[in-house]
């Protein structure tokens, strides 16, 4: 008779998605149980001095396993103006909280974000759609991307 080993079982994890910008981070949690991605908030902030009291206090909340970074990687193969920011920002977050990030491109999330939110105010909404709304559900489409890519 011959033993046959059960498929290995990945363990859930949650992971939380930054939508970085020079003003606003947008914030989202996501489950890989569930397979879903919730906007959490959008911090507001002053650059360059970074909100690291307002993501302590998110990491310590959520308690993540890894973290997920926006770069907007474009089709030409140039880069951004924000991708020396942006890997700059995740060497920190790497060394501050001592988590993987894993940098998203996410080119076009916050045109998805705000076409989303549009849409919805089409399909009786009343309340506008804020920019701080926009970061947050772009956030949100940074985990969706990584969990269609197969992330774990």
């Amino acid at each position: 008779m011959t033993a046959i080993d059960p498929p290995a079982v990945t363990q859930p994890k949650k992971v939380l998605a930054l939508d970085y910008g020079r003003s606003r981070i947008g914030i989202a949690s996501g489950n890989t149980l569930t397979r879903t991605a919730t906007p959490l908030e959008t911090i507001t902030y002053t650059h360059p001095q970074l909100p690291w009291s307002t993501l302590d206090g998110l990491l310590r909340d959520w308690a993540p396993a890894e973290l997920l970074l926006g770069i907007p990687r474009l089709d030409t193969g140039e880069s951004s103006a924000l991708e020396k920011e942006i890997i700059a920002f995740a060497k920190q977050l790497e060394s501050r909280y001592q988590l993987p990030v894993t940098l998203i491109n996410e080119a076009f999330s916050s045109f998805e974000a705000n076409e989303r939110l549009k849409s919805q105010r089409r399909q009786g909404r009343r309340k506008k759609v804020a920019k701080a709304e926009i970061d947050r559900q772009a956030a949100a489409i940074i985990i969706e991307q990584w969990l269609r890519s197969g992330g774990e």
